[in-house]
């Protein structure tokens, strides 16, 4: 924020991380293992993302952002130039992060019906 207050979330964020912070210092203690790392040390990473246009896209809106956080989000370019409502470009453009992400899912090397997947589509 501006004045320099963090936001909601941030105090949410920080809520919880510092229970979870005495959980595993607990279950470690409990274990007899040194904590192979410290809370102290995560950075609050803010990137800029982009403002979602509409209320019922948010799944495809956020798996996309995810996928490409930390390049160059060629998929929101323009995305905030769009009209929320009426607009056959935004339609189009959330259609296409949707196949963009199905195909993603079925043909991850992680799927295990991938071949079968790809033979289908053939």
């Amino acid at each position: 924020l501006p004045n320099g207050e963090p936001s909601l979330y941030k105090q949410m964020f920080d809520v919880w991380l510092n229970e979870v912070e005495a959980f595993m210092t607990e279950l470690y203690k409990l274990w007899k293992i040194k904590m192979p790392f410290q809370f102290t040390t995560f950075n609050w990473d803010t990137p800029k993302v982009p403002t979602q246009v509409d209320s019922d896209n948010c799944g495809v809106f956020c798996m996309k952002f995810l996928d490409e956080w930390g390049g160059e989000m060629q998929s929101f370019k323009g995305w905030s130039k769009l009209r929320k409502h009426g607009d056959n470009g935004k339609i189009a453009k959330i259609m296409d992060l949707r196949i963009d992400l199905c195909s993603a899912i079925l043909t991850n090397s992680s799927n295990s019906r991938k071949e079968q997947v790809l033979k289908d589509a053939t």
